[in-house]
């Protein structure tokens, strides 16, 4: 396991020994490998995730959706509503308390065949769905949070080294200027210097420009304003993949996008069979309570009705609710074998990018950044006999610094493949 906010034991050294062989003043606190403190709070990876699981609008957005799916489970289960009806017949002049007979009645309808319950079952598959998509885009919102942070923490490493190099290469443009000023070197070492410091202020103000970017994106995938000020707190740190490719197909096959899709499947069978159920008639039964009234004396009776609804052989809305419900059962058939097969190729193509990532990280981590180490160690020993000039030390300084943040590159597409790879393959990583 290896930091890129550790650098290697002799950089520091290296450095200020640099500094002092061109006749530069480097303060501490500019040091390439010291951290500056931050005035911002500080913000961990984890924090970020948890901010984003309680702002992040698509998490609520999908909370709510599922919310409103356990809605549609109680109405779809819930009995229709009775109805009351008040009657007054016989009504003689503008009394109708004097009606000779008035009617209170109550009156449910049932459905029969068990529609009732296939349509709370086929909303309840859909609630089911919604509550597992609503765990995929955590899932993914997630990971899009990781690789988000570990972009920004990749970018803010490398603004502070380029940082550092342009207040390197200012000092030696300066130094460059005294010595041809004393004839002790060409104008071309003052033109060489200028041009390599106009370079390195070019790339600083490109690269805070895109961390400008991936820092604001950050923020709104937290849920905050993308001018929220903050400071990363967590290094990129190289950890090993820990997975084979099998498992992570085998995981991606068993993952919400799949389980979704089942739960719908599920759901239009359920539809699918209650429109075959649509000429089963459906009953009403009613009661009512009446007041018969003759002449002074009323008399209190009672009655009792049934009633069937009847779908006749010529209604042809029954056939076309089948005909929907099929389908939309299988539509969705289609989408899960198109979606099995997807989920297999982005799993395995996922695995791929992770692992031939690692492998570059691993390059660096073995041999190029010891290796660049070496040559700067040897260039400041060549410089201090006069085997290498200044200029040529500089070039050896800028690819040691170039070492290091293209590790910092390959260590951070790394890591954003393994959040790939957790949401092609619904891992937790």
């Amino acid at each position: 396991m290896r930091s890129l906010d550790h650098p290697l034991p002799a950089l520091a050294s290296a450095l200020v020994a640099l500094a002092a062989f061109l006749g530069l003043q480097v303060q501490a606190g500019a040091q390439p490998g010291v951290e500056v403190p931050s005035a911002s709070p500080p913000l961990t990876l984890a924090e970020a995730i948890e901010l984003a699981l309680l702002q992040n609008p698509e998490v609520l957005a999908a909370a709510q959706a599922v919310r409103s799916a356990r809605g549609r489970v109680a109405q779809a289960r819930s009995f229709s509503p009775p109805s009351l009806s008040l009657e007054v017949e016989e009504v003689t002049g503008a009394d109708p308390g004097k009606a000779g007979v008035t009617s209170l009645g109550l009156a449910q309808s049932f459905e029969l065949g068990g529609k009732r319950g296939l349509r709370g079952g086929a909303a309840t598959l859909e609630a089911e769905a919604l509550a597992v998509e609503e765990e995929r885009v955590r899932r993914q919102v997630s990971a899009r949070v990781r690789e988000q942070y570990y972009l920004a923490t990749f970018l803010e490493r490398n603004t502070r080294d380029l940082a550092r190099s342009v207040e390197l290469l200012e000092e030696f443009a300066i130094t460059a200027r005294a010595r041809f000023a004393a004839a002790a070197v060409p104008y071309l070492d003052v033109v060489r210097a200028q041009i390599e410091l106009s370079r390195a202020r070019n790339d600083l103000v490109e690269v805070r420009r895109d961390l400008a970017a991936a820092t604001a994106e950050l923020n709104l995938l937290l849920g905050r304003s993308g001018k929220t000020p903050f400071s990363l707190a967590t290094p990129l740190i190289h950890e090993a993949l820990g997975i084979t490719e099998e498992d992570a197909v085998k995981k991606a096959a068993e993952g919400a996008r799949l389980a979704r899709t089942r739960l719908r499947l599920q759901a239009a069978e359920a539809s699918r069979r209650l429109a075959g159920r649509a000429r089963i008639p459906d009953v009403e039964i009613a009661a009512a309570a009446q007041r018969l009234r003759e002449g002074e004396e009323t008399t209190a009776a009672w009655g009792a009705g049934l009633a069937l609804n009847l779908p006749m052989p010529w209604w042809k809305a029954p056939s076309g609710l089948v005909q929907e419900a099929e389908a939309d059962r299988d539509r969705l058939r289609v989408e899960l074998a198109a979606e099995e097969r997807e989920v297999e190729s982005a799993a395995r193509v996922a695995f791929e990018t992770a692992r031939a990532a690692e492998a570059q990280v691993n390059a660096f981590e073995t041999s190029i950044l010891d290796d660049a180490e070496s040559e700067l160690g040897a260039g400041i020993r060549g410089y201090e006999t006069g085997a290498v000039d200044a200029l040529n030390l500089i070039d050896i300084y800028r690819t040691y610094v170039t070492s290091r943040t293209e590790y910092g590159r390959s260590l951070y597409l790394y890591l954003s493949a393994l959040a790939r790879l957790e949401v092609a393959g619904d891992l937790e990583l």
